[in-house]
């Protein structure tokens, strides 16, 4: 059977844990082109023994209709490549981009390449099928939501901005994608959207949430005017899909992917797994304050652990982030995390706007003084599509005159975090940077009794399946078959680790 539509995607030359857990994403992507009875195939180049020569390959001796790309970090110079060559090796195969960074930088990746006919913007459970029936010759580019490109004359055309009202209309994920080659961690979305106004993150532009008008109101508040309301879903539906994900496919380990999860649904899913005696566990985000009457249920529903954006341990910085909690709140959520038995994860950002040496202390004493199982610290980003990049004159920020360029393509290997782009009251982020790095060296050396890993939230759930291995046993134990390249072995983990959550009780 021909395949109509080709899937892949690249994280970057960086391994790291997540990249090993199914792509809820795609999965809903390939579930849409198959309830209208499309085919289609991924080669995932994250994966072992993938490589773009299989899929340049398989593109010269098929020609799909459709190549999709999802871009997502530092994959894209290769996938930037990979769509050129992919371009000469199957000149009939439309090549549409999408994903996080397709959605976020938009015309800057046509300025970067033509190897794109087409780039999806926003939500894509219907645009993927549209673009499918485009190739087929069935409709016109322009007719396909959330859709960008160039026409014949390099004008750029923006088709209707459209999201998924009643998200139980979507098909459930489709899992048949390679799944053996993953930890069966199995990702659940019950909401799109978010509710919350964080300065730094741009997850509501991603989202297909536009903000119409972004304003600092006399008393220092952000407000946000947005387009589309936060969307949840039904819980007949996701007992739907998680009854599927056990039925079909074995699963027993869930991660609700949900940045921020809706607390009503999240209430009635740990009273449904609770009552039910479904034998799953979960990990999620959870965020400082609106969870804390939950924690204790969700650890009794099979809650391993949580990962809490705490962002920072100093009130000033808290404000000029718009996180609505306190210092003494942070402490109070993380106290009944940890007595609830639920291992937590705290992440802080550090270098936003307005931090110093003295911020930053405050940040690094309670990162030691709070009862988590994991400290990650990562640098301020200044990202298109968020409050601070909309309105960067009221946090002091001005960025280059090309930064969505050099945010949009990252050479050599490099993150965000190692390039000049934006000054902070006229200091570049990456001098600021180089100047934190000693203090930020120095506080994960006064944790080293704990684990520190942004990995750690998805290697806890592995090891309660795995007899004899802690989550850093599993975290090093994925390294060293990784680093080894004998992937024989690593493919008999990833047996093990199946066999082990098949046998779950």
């Amino acid at each position: 059977m021909s395949v109509e539509c080709v899937f892949t995607k690249y994280t970057g030359p960086l391994r790291c844990f997540d990249q090993f857990i199914p792509d809820l994403g795609l999965a809903y992507v390939s579930s849409a082109l198959k309830q209208e009875g499309y085919t289609c195939k991924l080669f995932n180049l994250d994966l072992p023994e993938n490589s773009p020569r299989d899929l340049l390959d398989y593109l010269r001796g098929y020609k799909p209709k459709v190549l999709a790309v999802k871009l997502l970090r530092t994959g894209v110079p290769n996938l930037i490549k990979i769509a050129e060559e992919a371009k000469k090796a199957s000149p009939t195969t439309l090549i549409v981009g999408g994903g996080p960074h397709a959605q976020v930088c938009r015309e800057t990746i046509l300025e970067l390449t033509t190897a794109f006919d087409a780039l999806l913007i926003g939500e894509s459970d219907r645009a993927i099928v549209q673009v499918v029936e485009v190739a087929h010759g069935e409709r016109e580019l322009r007719d396909v939501d959330n859709v960008l490109f160039r026409d014949e004359n390099g004008n750029l055309v923006k088709g209707l901005t459209s999201v998924i009202d009643d998200l139980d209309e979507l098909p459930l994920p489709d899992w048949g994608l390679d799944l053996e080659r993953y930890f069966p961690i199995f990702p659940i979305s019950a909401r799109r959207g978010c509710p919350y106004a964080c300065t730094f993150c741009n997850y509501n532009y991603v989202a297909s949430r536009e903000n119409t008008k972004t304003q600092i109101t006399d008393s220092g508040t952000v407000r946000v005017t947005r387009k589309v309301p936060t969307r949840k879903r039904s819980m007949q539906s996701l007992q739907e899909e998680i009854h599927c994900c056990i039925d079909e496919y074995g699963a027993r380990l869930f991660a609700l992917t949900d940045a921020t999860p809706e607390t009503q649904l999240t209430d009635e899913l740990c009273d449904w797994l609770i009552n039910s005696g479904t034998t799953t566990r979960w990990t999620s985000f959870a965020r400082i304050k609106s969870m804390d009457r939950l924690l204790e249920k969700m650890a009794r529903a099979g809650w391993v652990s949580t990962w809490f954006g705490i962002e920072s341990g100093s009130e000033k910085i808290l404000s000029l982030m718009n996180k609505a909690y306190t210092v003494e709140e942070i402490r109070h959520t993380i106290d009944v995390a940890h007595k609830s038995g639920i291992k937590s994860i705290g992440a802080f950002i550090v270098g936003f706007p307005g931090e110093d040496e003295s911020t930053l202390a405050e940040t690094f004493r309670l990162s030691q003084e709070l009862p988590l199982n994991g400290v990650v610290f990562s640098p301020f980003a200044l990202v298109p599509g968020s409050i601070v990049a909309e309105i960067p004159e009221a946090y002091r920020i001005k960025p280059h005159e090309d930064w969505v360029k050099k945010y949009a393509y990252v050479r050599g290997g490099q993150g965000h975090h190692d390039i000049p782009y934006f000054d902070v009251k006229g200091e570049d982020n990456l001098s600021r940077l180089k100047r934190f790095n000693p203090l930020i060296d120095n506080a994960y050396k006064k944790i080293r009794h704990r684990q520190v890993t942004d990995d750690i939230d998805y290697a806890e759930l592995i090891a309660t399946v795995m007899e004899g291995m802690s989550a850093k046993d599993v975290l090093l134990e994925t390294d060293a078959l990784l680093n080894s390249g004998d992937f024989r072995r690593w493919n008999a983990f990833l047996s093990r680790v199946w066999r082990a959550t098949e046998n779950m009780v």
